[in-house]
């Protein structure tokens, strides 16, 4: 994230990071919680979640559409990793946001704060579902259903002691 001024003199915050929401546990967690390498090297992975959340491509699209008149689809054509993907305004700021191929994660990108807006209002469409907030594969948070955007913010400015202090209570 870097941070710039405009032709009137005021900050603006970029960002080109990427982040997802999704019920699968990324690198970090899913090394620790999850992969268990076995004394003759052989890896064990019994005890990964299943995985059980399917997002259809049309009840997200009404979701998006619902909340952000604005929103336009298919910003990213002919991609292949996307079956979803679309490209809002938050609060002045664009956000490029994408349903992986896999039909469970959401890739998003943009400033920061457009993109807790985004995560607070999909963890709230999304309620039945474990899920995970994360930028690429670093440990990332625990979404907690009814979460403040500060609270989302200072769990992420804080996620690898949060993910430390999980570890030590799962041994």
């Amino acid at each position: 994230m870097w941070v710039s001024s405009d032709e009137n003199g005021f900050n603006c915050e970029h960002s080109w990071d990427v982040y997802l929401i999704s019920v699968g546990p990324e690198y970090n967690r899913y090394s620790q919680h999850y992969h268990d390498r076995q004394q003759d090297g052989a890896d064990s992975v019994e005890r990964v979640p299943p995985i059980t959340l399917q997002v259809s491509v049309e009840w997200l699209k009404t979701q998006l559409q619902a909340r952000w008149s604005s929103v336009a689809f298919d910003v990213r054509h002919d991609s292949q990793a996307y079956r979803l993907n679309w490209l809002i305004e938050i609060d002045g700021f664009n956000l490029i946001g994408g349903l992986h191929r896999d039909g469970y994660a959401v890739v998003i990108t943009g400033n920061s704060e457009a993109i807790y807006q985004f995560v607070q209002w999909y963890r709230r469409i999304t309620p039945d579902y474990e899920l995970y907030f994360y930028e690429w594969a670093s440990p990332g948070i625990r979404l907690q259903s009814n979460m403040s955007l500060k609270q989302i913010r200072e769990a992420m400015s804080t996620q690898y002691v949060l993910f430390d202090k999980e570890l030590k209570q799962s041994k």
